[in-house]
C-alpha cells in the first residue's frame, strides 16, 4: 500500500510538473507577441507619418505613392525537402489581426458579416501559400506592379510547393477609407491600406522565402494593398508594392 502510495505521489508530481512547463511555454510565447505588438507601435507611427506626409503632398485626387525596395543579401539557406502531407500540431496557423487601436483578433473570430477588405485579402492570400497555389498567387499583383515588379517580390510568377506557415501577424498600420477623400489607381477610384506583416514557415524549403533561412525566423514585410469596388459583389484586392522595414529607413534617408 505504501509503495501504491508513493507512485501515485510520484505520478502526480511528475503531472504538476508537465502543467507547470506548458504553462511557462504560453507565458514565453505570450511575451514574445507583446515584444513584437510594442516594436509594431513604433513601426506604425513612422509609416503612417511618412505616408501621410507624403498624401499631403498631392491633390484630393491622387496617384498612391510607394516606397523602393533596397536591394538585400541573406544568407544561404539549406532547404528542407518541400512535404505536401504538412503537420503543424503543436503549432498556430490562425492569422491573429492587430487593428490600429491596439485590439488582436483571430481571423476566424471576427463574423463575416463584420469583416473588411484586410481580412479578406489576407485570408486568401494566406490561403494561396499554404496551398502552394503558384497561378493565384501571381495574380495578387497590380499590373502596374507586375510591369515593374521594384519590390520585395521580383518573381511573382515562382512554382513553389505548399508553405508550412504558422505564427502570423498582421498589423494595420494605414487603412484610408475616408469617403471624403478620393483616391485613384491605374485610372480607377479605389481605397488603400498599408500593413506589416510577419509569420514564420516550418521546415522552409526556401523556394517562397528564401529570406527566412532559419526555423523560427520571422523577417516582417510592409504590404501596400489596394481595393476595387471595396464591399461589393466586384470587390478585387492587389498587392500594389511590399517591402521591408528597412527600405522605409532608406527612403526616408532619401527624402532628407
Amino acid at each position: 500500500m505504501a509503495n501504491l502510495n508513493k507512485s501515485k505521489i510520484k505520478e502526480a508530481s511528475q503531472e504538476k510538473k508537465k502543467e507547470i512547463k506548458e504553462v511557462k511555454a504560453k507565458e514565453k510565447k505570450l511575451v514574445k507577441k507583446l515584444i513584437f505588438i510594442v516594436i509594431a507601435v513604433f513601426v506604425v507611427s513612422a509609416l503612417s507619418l511618412f505616408l501621410l506626409e507624403k498624401a499631403e503632398q498631392k491633390s484630393e485626387i491622387y496617384e498612391y505613392v510607394s516606397t523602393e525596395q533596397i536591394d538585400e543579401t541573406y544568407p544561404s539557406i539549406n532547404p528542407y525537402p518541400a512535404d505536401f502531407d504538412k503537420d503543424l500540431s503543436g503549432y498556430n496557423p490562425q492569422i491573429m489581426y492587430v487593428f490600429t487601436d491596439g485590439n488582436i483578433y483571430s481571423l476566424e473570430d471576427i463574423p463575416a458579416q463584420a469583416k473588411n477588405e484586410a481580412h479578406r485579402f489576407f485570408e486568401k492570400y494566406f490561403d494561396i501559400l499554404k496551398n502552394g497555389d503558384s497561378h493565384s498567387y501571381a495574380e495578387l499583383f497590380t499590373r502596374s506592379y507586375k510591369k515593374d515588379p521594384k519590390g520585395f517580390e521580383k518573381d511573382f510568377t515562382k512554382q513553389f510547393p505548399p508553405q508550412q506557415i504558422y505564427d502570423i501577424m498582421v498589423t494595420e498600420l494605414l487603412r484610408a477609407t475616408d469617403s471624403s477623400q478620393t483616391y485613384k489607381y491605374e485610372g480607377k477610384e479605389c481605397f488603400f491600406g498599408t500593413y506589416l506583416v510577419s509569420y514564420k514557415i516550418h521546415e522552409n524549403d526556401g523556394m517562397f522565402r528564401r529570406d527566412l533561412y532559419l526555423e523560427h525566423v520571422e523577417r516582417p514585410l510592409v504590404f501596400e494593398l489596394v481595393t476595387f469596388g471595396k464591399d461589393t459583389d466586384k470587390e478585387e484586392t492587389y498587392i500594389k508594392n511590399l517591402y521591408t522595414e528597412s527600405s522605409i529607413q532608406n527612403s526616408n534617408s532619401k527624402e532628407n
